[in-house]
Formats: structure tokens, C-alpha cells, sequence
């Protein structure tokens, strides 16, 4: 899977991305739909366990709009 997504990626500037990246992305979308217990069952964690939002799901953060800034 790594070598097929390095090729995928290959001169796009998103080399840095892993398959680890996809699977926080979903664990992440997930939990902001249906919440972090979902995103658990998802991704196999279990009931509780904090790996989850340490790893895959980021803590809630404020995020400042510059696209209006001039």
C-alpha cells in the first residue's frame, strides 16, 4: 500500500502523506459526524481508549479565517 500511494502521489507536493495521513482523515471526519466513539469502533480501538484522540482524531482548535484579511 505505501509504495502504490507514493506512486499516486508522485510530483502532486502531497508526498508527505502516508496512509496513516488517510486513516486519520477519516477517523477525524468520522468523529466530527458521529462523534469520537464511532470514530474508535472505525478504526478498531478499544471501548475508551485514548489512542484515538491522541493519534488520530486532533483536538478541537480554533482556526482564524484569513481568507477575508486584507
Amino acid at each position: 500500500m505505501s509504495l502504490t500511494w507514493k506512486r499516486i502521489l508522485a510530483g502532486t507536493g502531497l508526498e508527505w502523506s502516508t496512509p496513516k495521513t488517510l486513516r486519520s482523515t477519516r477517523a477525524t471526519r468520522v468523529a466530527e459526524k458521529y462523534g469520537l466513539p464511532t470514530a474508535r469502533l472505525i478504526l478498531g480501538h478499544e471501548e475508551n481508549s485514548p489512542v484515538t484522540g491522541r493519534h488520530y482524531v486532533p483536538d478541537e482548535r480554533q482556526v482564524v479565517d484569513l481568507a477575508d484579511a486584507r
